[in-house]
């Protein structure tokens, strides 16, 4: 007799879902073929084999079997095998009896076999046959399925919800074929019978019934049965949602029954996962209408009559009501377990998915706020991570949904319940990624930006808090500065542009007792000067955008127009006179003229460039620059020579240099920008004025010639350059030869500065004595004779042996206060002479504070550089031919970088000279220049002599390797040179020739290794082999 193939009923468990499936069709086709066959036998032996399996302990057996038992079901039906669905469900009731099970495991099996049991007649098409008797509802059928279901679940409280979520799909899938009342009277009776209207799962088929369902709800407002039907434990009004069962809802939300007399037994357990109402309550929350102050708590002032409290009951609860009694105070109150929190947080996360932006306010109320940064401030609380999860996916919300950015800033930052100080409160980044997400558009962050104006523009905002909110404008600038338009961009400038240069709260104290406002006054000082640096910094990110908006204005430009337009209307800080306001009218009209000029001619680069210089500087103009106007005249001048001196970039050059030695950053910015704009006109006198910085020494004497005028100089004292050797020390290579050589050549440099740093120190005190002494004797009127010429009294000559004398210029009381007061001043005079002496510690600050500016002098010299040599590499690629100059711009680089990488004392800064020598200079294309025969050829070999000369020295520098390095780099770039240029015998044995006499010097001096040769020999092995 056929049968089943007993191996499916093996895959028909396993854990891939592909092999389950071809196990069941293999399984309901052997047995259509046996249901044929009359073999009954073989029929109930699959259908009891498929019944037994539901209760198999093997992780995808209860899929497997429950999928298959569906079709084998039907198929039953259909073959008249099964003569109802209640046959099958007795069977399974039947088969899975827990009556002799032998502990708990096997008994959980049972009872999960029983629910997949039942599940599997939820399938199509078995349901539709089994609950549907034609179009209507078999509603005898269909009350007894779900009280098996109710009966299964209220067995075991772990059973509960997975049970009560299948009565639940249940409902859900017949609710629209709901067409009497009988229905939902049937399934309110069923809820209240077993006493499961008051819970997680009651209220979600009351929620799907009443508001999801729109026929089940159009039956029910037409019937009106939720008014009529009577029940033991109900819902008051029968509705979840009305307002006076917003405390029963709070209890039902916690699994807190709200019945004395009920027997149903609490969970013994708890889940770290919100219950599945949730799904459903929050959404219908947010569709019910909003009602204005539905959250606050108003206090009684008279008694309301009856009806007015029904209606008051009746009325529908609004989300923030909802939000503050059923999740603040109850999920997050002071006494609430962290258990209950924990639940909380994911409601905060489920909210904040489902919710519209307007409700997001709502989410962030008072003990929310509290928990969040208590528990994400400290590692060792217990709900650290799921707190700090919350508020990482705050800002995913945030990122996916772009409307909520808004809300979640007005409330984490401004809101009641909020602080500025957010994020350090939390110890996270939060705030800061919400406002740089990348999804926000235009409109977003003109919302945004207005929303911290008008708290910058709050008369109570302490000084902290502005300063905090301008960093924060700053950083909306960083993050979307490629987005900036006009939209949003200028009501932020204008706003700092107000604090920066206008000074309005001061004019309000004009009529006031100022002293009153003293303190006041102070703070509102600090805010000016706070602004103005935000100011600039903002224009140093929006500045290189300019490029991009080649037809529109430059931001400098927008700024400049802001405050000029205030200008009629307010009072500056820094008020302008007649020279000064006529060297900005001069400035302002070559800037209209320029834009005239680049509007008829957008590829006039160094028009743009000259215009950002112009508004930049009238604007550090505004701020009390000092050297502004000089600038601005220097830059002025340079604008109406253009046309006669087309070629004459030096002073220009030097207006640059002068601006990027500064500490704005957006100074620098700038003056990359301007100079690239003009790299095609840079010759070499341009590039020899960056050379000469190059070369300055890296200590106050050169801080002084750089930056100092020369009668300003002080000399060099024994502390500097002790400081010059600790530096050296520090940043020195671990050979010991390197050390010793470091240590000589500073003490050289410095043995002629020593003597003549103290000797100016003691002098400059002597001088302060002579000055006191004198002022001492003239006060006591002691005679001239008395005071030597180094300024000591002689007592010895003085001639105490006249009493008479004496008592005739004996001082009277007024005599005596007046000297007092002379003396009193002088050494208040004295003590002031001797606080402007540099003390030591002061000295080295000043000594360090001048080292380090002159080297970051030189890095901005090499980003100058570097982008001629990036010109000058685009321009050889794409052009056949280029002119001489070009490579000779280039040729000249190499010798002042190596001095410079020979000289310095710092790392990095000889890191990036050797790295623009590696990595631009010697790889630049060389065909294009082979027509340069003349021009280069002996120029070249000079260079390539004074390098190998350079490199046998006895002073390699700090940083042997990087040096030596670039030498050998360096010469053989120039030897490629050579080469490309004129490429004969002659030209290589010149070649050999120098490195031959290297050879020879080196094995009697030489400080560097043989790679030097080594590469040489390599590159001429190349050539060689090319041939």
């Amino acid at each position: 007799m056929k049968q089943v193939n007993r191996d499916l009923f093996y895959r028909l468990a396993s854990d891939i879902e592909e092999e389950r499936v071809k196990a069941a069709v293999g399984i309901v086709n052997e047995l259509s073929e046996i249901v044929e066959q009359d073999n009954e036998q073989e029929w109930q032996y699959v259908l009891g084999r498929l019944i037994k399996g539901l209760a198999s302990a093997r992780q995808g057996a209860r899929l497997g079997f429950s999928m298959c038992l569906s079709e084998v079901v039907t198929l039953g039906l259909e073959k008249g095998r099964l003569e109802s669905v209640e046959v099958y469900i007795g069977q399974l009731f039947e088969k899975l009896a827990d009556g002799h099970v032998k502990n708990g495991k096997e008994e959980r099996g049972l009872v999960f076999g029983k629910l997949f049991g039942l599940q599997a007649l939820l399938n199509e098409p078995l349901f539709g046959r089994i609950f549907m008797d034609g179009k209507v509802i078999d509603l005898q059928f269909t009350v007894l399925f779900m009280d098996h279901l109710v009966k299964l679940a209220l067995s075991k409280t772990w059973l509960r919800e997975p049970c009560l979520f299948t009565l639940y799909q249940l409902i859900e899938k017949l609710s629209s074929k709901f067409t009497e009342v009988g229905h939902l009277e049937a399934i309110f009776k069923l809820l209240d019978h077993h006493k499961l209207t008051l819970t997680n799962e009651g209220l979600a088929i009351y929620l799907l019934l009443i508001y999801e369902c729109v026929e089940t709800k159009s039956l029910l407002i037409k019937s009106k049965i939720l008014s009529k039907i009577t029940l033991r434990s109900c819902w008051k009004n029968n509705d979840p949602l009305s307002k006076g069962n917003v405390t029963i809802l709070s209890s039902v939300l916690k699994d807190i029954i709200p019945v004395e007399d009920n027997v149903m037994k609490q969970k013994g357990s708890w889940a770290p996962r919100l219950h599945f109402v949730w799904d459903i309550l929050i959404p219908i929350l947010c569709r019910q209408q909003e009602i204005p102050g539905a959250a606050e708590h108003v206090p009684k002032k008279r008694k309301t009559d009856k009806k007015d409290k029904i209606e008051k009951v009746r009325a529908p609860l609004s989300f923030s009501e909802f939000w503050q009694v059923v999740v603040d105070e109850s999920f997050f109150n002071a006494k609430a377990s962290s258990e209950r929190k924990y639940l909380g947080l994911l409601i905060i996360e489920k909210a904040m998915q489902c919710v519209p932006s307007s409700y997001v306010p709502s989410i962030f109320s008072k003990n929310i706020m509290r928990t969040l940064i208590n528990q994400s401030s400290e590692s060792t609380r217990n709900l650290h991570k799921i707190s700090t999860n919350v508020l990482k996916n705050i800002v995913s919300i945030c990122e996916s949904d772009p409307t909520k950015v808004l809300p979640v800033v007005n409330s984490l930052w401004f809101g009641p319940n909020g602080s500025i100080n957010f994020d350090i409160l939390t110890k996270s980044k939060t705030m800061d990624s919400i406002i740089a997400v990348q999804g926000l558009k235009s409109e977003h962050l003109a919302s945004l930006v207005a929303l911290i104006v008008s708290e910058i523009d709050k008369e109570s905002s302490p000084v902290s808090k502005v300063r905090y909110l301008l960093d924060i404008l700053l950083h909306i600038v960083q993050a979307h500065k490629l987005k900036a338009d006009m939209f949003w961009t200028k009501p932020l400038l204008s706003s700092i542009v107000k604090l920066s240069f206008f000074n309005d709260k001061l004019s309000d104290f004009e009529d006031v007792d100022l002293d009153a406002h003293a303190d006041a006054d102070a703070e509102s000082k600090k805010i000016p000067v706070l602004s103005r640096e935000r100011l600039f910094s903002i224009l140093g990110q929006l500045i290189p955008t300019s490029k991009q908006n080649v037809d529109g204005p430059t931001w400098p430009y927008v700024t400049l127009q802001i405050v000029i337009a205030e200008e009629h209307r307010r009072s500056l800080i820094f008020k302008l006179d007649e020279e000064l306001q006529q060297t900005k009218e001069h400035a302002l009209k070559a800037i209209n003229d320029i834009r005239k000029k680049s509007q008829e001619s957008p590829q006039a680069s160094e028009l743009c460039g000259l215009e950002l210089l112009l508004g930049v500087t009238i604007l550090q103009m505004y701020s009390g620059d000092a050297e502004s106007a000089s600038i601005l005249e220097e830059l002025t001048t340079f604008y109406k020579s253009i046309d006669t001196k087309p070629n004459g970039l030096v002073g220009i050059t030097e207006i640059l240099l002068s601006m990027v030695a500064q500490k704005k950053a957006v100074l620098r910015r700038l003056t990359l920008i301007v100079w690239e704009s003009l790299i095609d006109k840079i010759e070499g006198d341009e590039l020899n004025l960056l050379f000469d910085i190059l070369s300055v020494r890296e200590n106050k004497q050169g801080f002084a010639a750089l930056f100092e005028a020369a009668d300003e100089y002080v000399e060099v004292d024994d502390d500097e350059i002790n400081e010059d050797v600790d530096i050296s020390h520090e940043n020195c290579d671990s050979s010991d030869h390197n050390d010793s050589h470091s240590s000589s050549y500073f003490e050289e440099c410095g043995s002629n500065e020593e003597d003549s740093g103290n000797n100016g120190y003691n002098e400059y005190i002597d001088k302060i004595n002579k000055e006191t002494t004198s002022a001492l004797a003239d006060a006591l009127k002691l005679p001239e004779n008395m005071i030597d010429e180094n300024g000591d009294v002689g007592f010895e000559d003085f001639d105490d042996g006249d009493e008479e004398e004496e008592e005739e210029e004996s001082m009277d009381d007024e005599a005596m206060m007046e000297l007092d007061g002379q003396l009193s001043e002088i050494f208040k005079r004295r003590k002031e002479a001797l606080s402007k002496v540099p003390t030591g510690n002061k000295r080295k600050l000043e000594v360090r504070e001048s080292r380090e500016s002159v080297i970051s002098f030189k890095h901005r010299v090499l980003d100058m550089l570097e982008i001629y040599c990036k010109y000058v590499v685009r321009l050889a690629g794409k052009s056949q031919q280029c002119e001489a100059s070009k490579l000779l711009n280039i040729h000249s680089m190499i010798d002042p970088l190596l001095k410079c990488i020979q000289q310095t004392i710092d790392r990095p800064l000889a890191e990036k000279a050797a790295k623009l020598l590696k990595n631009h200079i010697c790889k630049l294309k060389l065909e294009p220049f082979k027509g340069c025969v003349d021009e280069v050829s002996e120029i070249v070999f000079l260079s390539l002599e004074n390098i190998h000369n350079s490199m046998l020295a006895k002073k390699p520098g700090q940083f042997q390797q990087l040096y030596f390095g670039a030498c050998s780099t360096s010469s053989l770039f120039l030897g490629k040179i050579l080469v490309v240029t004129k490429p004969d015998e002659v030209t290589y044995n010149r070649i050999i020739d120098i490195y031959s006499q290297s050879i020879k010097n080196w094995t009697v001096k030489g400080k560097f290794g043989p790679n030097f040769f080594i590469d040489f020999i390599n590159w001429l092995a190349s050539k060689r082999s090319k041939n």
